[in-house]
């Protein structure tokens, strides 16, 4: 079996040559949707899952009416936004303007110049060095004090959270999972991977721990015949590891998770950033 965290690339080959996968990270919907096989299974999520959530919630509860999105250009982008925008716009939101940025971006002062002052919010999905820049150059612009900052979850991740400052206070976003999540699960989790590692998990930490866990659980379903390689799909696709940080998890006929989605806001406690 291959515990993976790249995307396409190897599916064509594991299809053919029937070996189980397991996708703990990779987010590209058409993995278990249009371009499904029957050799995967994702533990992770798809890049619109969460923010099909998240536009419902944007309209019906932050009572968000127009948005401008900004996103990195690329399939996690453009899936990120398309699942908020189907919810958001089906319940009557209108995106007024999408901006598209490379991921090689340096500077957010030309896409920053166009959101118009009329907006209710910008909907942001970055992630590594492009969601540390934008934080910074969104509060410079004057933004953050006129325009509400909502996202996809990568955008203020614990990979870069730490990394940020005031500018990221009030953000609000969406995703399966959140180092302060409240649950004796994730305290144990996030206590022994601090202890381990001097630092916050994210979102990635626990994709690969919950992959693993799943994983396990499959090979000792099948008491470790692992060769038997139809017999470890079939119990990656059955099995239900409990005690996962993130909170229950099972997979659908596609192959893809359900679970919970967190709506996070970023606040100061005890002097540190959390979701």
């Amino acid at each position: 079996a291959l515990l993976s965290s790249t995307g396409y690339a190897l599916a064509p080959y594991i299809t053919s040559m029937k070996i189980p996968m397991v996708y703990p990270v990779v987010s590209a919907d058409d993995l278990t949707q249009r371009r499904r096989s029957d050799w995967i299974v994702r533990t992770g999520w798809s890049g619109s899952q969460p923010n099909h959530a998240f536009g419902e919630y944007a309209y019906r509860t932050l009572g968000i009416r127009s948005v401008v999105t900004i996103a990195l250009d690329y399939a996690f982008g453009w899936e990120s936004v398309g699942g908020f925008e189907r919810t958001f716009v089906a319940g009557g939101g209108c995106i007024q303007q999408k901006l598209w940025v490379p991921l090689s971006v340096h500077d957010f002062a030309p896409y920053l110049a166009q959101i118009p002052r009329d907006v209710d919010a910008v909907y942001a999905l970055l992630l590594g060095r492009s969601a540390l820049q934008f934080m910074r150059q969104y509060q410079e612009f004057g933004l953050k004090r006129r325009v509400k900052l909502i996202g996809g979850g990568t955008t203020t991740d614990e990979h870069v959270l730490p990394f940020m400052g005031d500018e990221a206070l009030g953000t609000i976003t969406a995703l399966h999972y959140s180092a302060a999540l409240d649950t004796p699960a994730n305290k144990a989790f996030a206590e022994t991977y601090r202890t381990r590692y001097k630092k916050v998990p994210s979102y990635y930490s626990e994709s690969m721990y919950t992959g693993g866990k799943w994983l396990i659980a499959a090979i000792n379903a099948i008491d470790g015949r692992v060769e038997d390689r139809q017999s470890l799909i079939d119990a990656l696709k059955r099995v239900k590891p409990d005690g996962l940080p993130r909170g229950p998890v099972t997979l659908d006929e596609y192959g893809n998770p359900v679970e919970n989605v967190y709506i996070r806001r970023v606040d100061r406690v005890n002097g540190q950033l959390q979701n």
